[in-house]
């Protein structure tokens, strides 16, 4: 048998069906370009934002490591670089502190090794300008200690003078940067440290970043590798490396499953498409086949169509998705860093294998769409087609022939010709509700999700009052025990009571209320302090109970062993607290400071054991003691309503002990203000707001301050963007579904205008016919909307519920509107589209249609 080789014919074949079918291959090519499209914007924004989104971490802690050692040993330090596990081990010195000329602020000069300023201190910081330290005079800042100096204008080689009791240094500027941990160092050169006396193993500290991911299993290992000297210990703090394996983790999955939602929309459009078009070139294939073309070069026919489609569509896709993912990523990122974008890279990373997979995925989605139809073609019989008049065509005549006119009225006998007609076609009809269901679907359950964490729900659960001013946490007094005994220096400024002052008596205030602090000294034991005993092993890494146990019971005499953090609050924090708590409070007995609220424990068993115990309260200063009975203990995370500023705790004992004003006022008669709280009249409001606002701007003494109108408009800005970036999703999955519908149903009326002409003929009106398809419209909305509301309000419900732990503030609402703006138009769309096709085919005469 001779061989057929017709290659040029079948590429002749393909230009000219090509040109013949612009309709079908401008939808086709839409399809293809929204499917790239999605892929390439999806992976692109999430690429992006798993290596943004871990930033405003890592700046906030200042170092990338996360254990740390102190005086370290140089066999010790060889045995932790010799650790698996171990990403980097820095080496730093912290030499002296030194202060501005006021002796307002304080600046810690430190030096680290190469590899603690390369590996853990660069990834920290941004903008590095210039180069570490080499001379003894030579020092490196961040931006923001520079301009608390008063340099507004600074350049290398600057001098630069710092103040030890009153007598200055002079420096030279040999680098700065931009950091945002209030733990950035002043860096200085080996030579300064060496000129002080100070040397690692007396005066140093070892610092250690992990592997990605693996803080637990590196302390773990460093544990086991590594003896320590007696008072050595391993220092823990959170890894943020972890949380970005678990964010990277979280992107993929949710892009994952909108690739999903994209590869089938895709698939459904692309195929329906190509299935159609096979479908309506039957008969030209059989004749194809009838001249002796191969089942094999038909199929090639149709790859080839595809393969010219693909090679527009891919490449516009690739092409929209890079542009519109430079104008997601930056507000993705300043959303998800919820109005501090300074701390955020707003990037758009580019990586070659985003664009591979989407080329990758596209082409698959295409190839997959393209198999059933080209197979499709090749197996059409040369007879069957020179009488081809559609098999489902020949159905529809033939289907239910048995029932007499009698059996049903007019208007039924139409429904049920239009519910024949939908489905005549079963696998078409699937493929219509499929895409459309998926399409709206995504549209609703974004639309929940949006709805769900509205600025009215975050306003509610986070914004209890109009203004919150904290005091700044350096100005706590016992601050200086996390500061290696080195006491922090409050004098200059207005102080914190003066500000209370100020703020309470501005007119306008409807209500304020001043949270005092004070350190209680606890009786300690273990039986009775053992939920958070518990607590701090689970929560910080504390190695067991008893060990904890032990520590106290050796430093007992020391009044700052064990102790906790005593906050006065007023009766309206208690109501805000009981109305979402588990566990709840008496407030008529709390504002008779008869008991107390204490926070925190893990479970409902360890709050319901320490409730209603009485335990001892010790001013430390004055020596008096006060019993008080504990009478509701917050689980971690019920911390609704309650405001209590800054405040530091011991590991291992309570974190806060909630009491009114009244048992303050007996125990702790000088208690300091460490939060101002309150509310304005609505029509003066936006003028004190202004006004605290500037008081935060020009006063050391305020750490923070929450204003909840200033809030709810970063917040709307960005709950805006998130409703772009959902809205654009959902809406072309609407529109791929939408488009897929139309397209059906343009190609179902355009192939069965012989049918239809045919029914004309014998008597049947154009009235009736119209009647017949808008029914059809119909029943295909009627079934979508039906879906949307059976399957969908599952679907619904469970991203309510999924969307309440992602935000704990989100209170999911079923979307009603929505779901009614979607039902109309797509009832819209089903009903006008055969209409229009219908008096389009129906301007040429019956004759004409049935001959062609």
């Amino acid at each position: 048998m001779l061989k057929n080789n017709n290659k040029d014919v079948i590429r002749l074949l393909n230009r000219r069906m090509i040109k013949c079918n612009r309709l079908r291959n401008v939808v086709t090519i839409i399809a293809i370009v929204l499917t790239t499209f999605m892929f390439t914007t999806i992976f692109s924004i999430g690429y992006s934002l798993a290596n943004n989104v871990n930033d405003i971490l890592l700046l906030g802690q200042g170092s990338r490591a996360s254990v740390f050692l102190t005086h370290p040993s140089a066999q010790q330090i060889e045995a932790v670089k010799q650790c698996t596990t171990v990403r980097a081990a820095g080496l730093r010195i912290k030499v002296e502190k030194l202060t501005d000329k006021k002796e307002k602020n304080k600046y810690n000069l430190m030096w680290f090794d190469e590899t603690e300023y390369e590996q853990n201190l660069k990834p920290a910081i941004r903008d590095v300008i210039g180069t570490y330290p080499q001379e003894q005079n030579e020092i490196m800042m961040s931006t923001s200690h520079l301009l608390s100096l008063g340099y507004e204008q600074y350049h290398i080689g600057d001098m630069i003078a710092l103040y030890k009791e009153g007598v200055p240094t002079d420096f030279v500027l040999s680098g700065y940067y931009s950091g945002f941990s209030s733990s950035n160092p002043c860096l200085i050169s080996q030579a300064y440290v060496m000129a002080s006396g100070k040397n690692v193993s007396d005066d140093g500290y070892m610092s250690i970043s992990s592997k990605a991911g693996n803080n637990e299993s590196m302390l773990e290992q460093l544990e086991n590798s590594v003896s320590l000297d007696e008072g050595q210990c391993w220092d823990n703090v959170y890894d943020v490396q972890k949380e970005k394996v678990q964010t990277i983790v979280s992107m993929i999955i949710a892009m994952c499953l909108i690739s999903l939602l994209v590869v089938v929309s895709g698939y459904l459009l692309i195929y329906n498409v190509m299935y159609i078009s096979v479908a309506k070139d039957t008969r030209f294939y059989g004749l194809l086949k009838l001249v002796g073309t191969t089942s094999k070069q038909i199929k090639k026919i149709v790859r080839l169509q595809s393969v010219y489609l693909s090679a527009i569509g891919i490449p516009l896709g690739l092409l929209l998705g890079t542009l519109t993912a430079f104008g997601i990523v930056p507000i993705a990122s300043n959303m998800i860093s919820a109005g501090r974008s300074e701390l955020i890279s707003t990037d758009v990373t580019f990586n070659v294998y985003i664009y591979a997979f989407a080329i990758a995925f596209a082409a698959i989605t295409v190839f997959f769409s393209m198999m059933k139809p080209a197979k499709m073609a090749s197996k059409v019989s040369p007879i069957e087609a020179l009488r081809y008049y559609s098999e489902n065509q020949q159905r529809s005549a033939t289907f239910g022939a048995k029932r007499t006119d009698k059996e049903c009225s007019e208007g039924k006998k139409i429904r049920t010709m239009a519910w024949r007609n939908v489905f005549r076609d079963r696998k078409r009809a699937r493929l219509v509700f499929a895409s459309l269901f998926f399409g709206s679907i995504v549209f609703l359950c974004i639309n929940t999700f949006i709805k769900s964490v509205s600025v009215e729900n975050f306003l509610a659960s986070y914004f209890y009052y109009d203004y919150a001013v904290y005091i700044n946490e350096d100005m706590n007094a016992m601050q200086g025990v996390y500061d290696y005994g080195d006491e922090y220096d409050t004098t200059g400024g207005k102080s914190f009571e003066q500000i209370a002052d100020e703020i309470t008596s501005l007119d306008g205030l409807e209500y304020y209320h001043i949270n005092r602090y004070a350190h209680g000294q606890l009786d300690y034991d273990i039986n009775t302090y053992r939920p958070f005993l518990e607590y701090a092993v689970e929560r910080f890494g504390a190695t067991d109970v008893e060990e904890l146990d032990a520590l106290f019971k050796e430093e007992n005499e020391d009044s700052l062993a064990f102790g906790a953090s005593v906050v006065s609050v007023d009766s309206r924090m208690i109501e805000t607290y009981n109305k979402k708590a588990k566990h709840k409070i008496d407030n008529d007995r709390f504002e008779r400071g008869e008991i107390c609220l204490v926070g925190y424990v893990l479970t409902d068993e360890q709050s319901e054991s320490f409730t209603g115990k009485e335990i001892s309260i010790t001013n430390e200063v004055t020596g008096e003691e006060k019993t008080i009975e504990v009478g509701a203990t917050a689980v971690y995370g019920e911390n609704y309503g309650i405001i209590a500023g800054y405040y530091w705790s011991i590991v291992g004992a309570p974190q806060m002990i909630l009491v009114s004003d009244s048992f303050m006022d007996e125990l702790f008669p000088d208690a300091a203000a460490n939060t101002i709280v309150a509310d304005a009249k609505k029509d003066r409001e936006p003028e004190l707001a202004t006004i605290i606002y500037q008081m935060y701007k020009s006063n050391d003494c305020i750490g923070a301050l929450d204003i909840e109108s200033m809030e709810s408009e970063d917040f709307r800005k960005s709950m805006m963007s998130l409703s772009i970036v959902g809205g654009g999703i959902s809406g072309i999955l609407i529109l791929i579904g939408l488009m897929n519908f139309v397209n059906v149903m343009i190609t179902s009326v355009y192939t069965r205008s012989k049918e239809i002409a045919t029914l004309e003929s014998v008597g049947m009106t154009k009235k009736q016919q119209k009647h017949m398809l808008v029914w059809e419209g119909v029943i295909y909305g009627g079934i979508s909307i039906g879906l949307l509301l059976t399957i969908g309000s599952i679907m619904i419900y469970g991203m309510g519920k999924l969307t309440e732990k992602i935000a704990d503030y989100a209170i999911p609402e079923y979307p009603v509107v929505a779901l009614l703006f979607l039902s109309v138009m797509i009832i819209i769309i089903c009903l006008v589209t055969p209409i229009l096709i219908f008096n389009d085919i129906t301007k040429r005469t019956v004759t004409e249609r049935i001959r062609e």
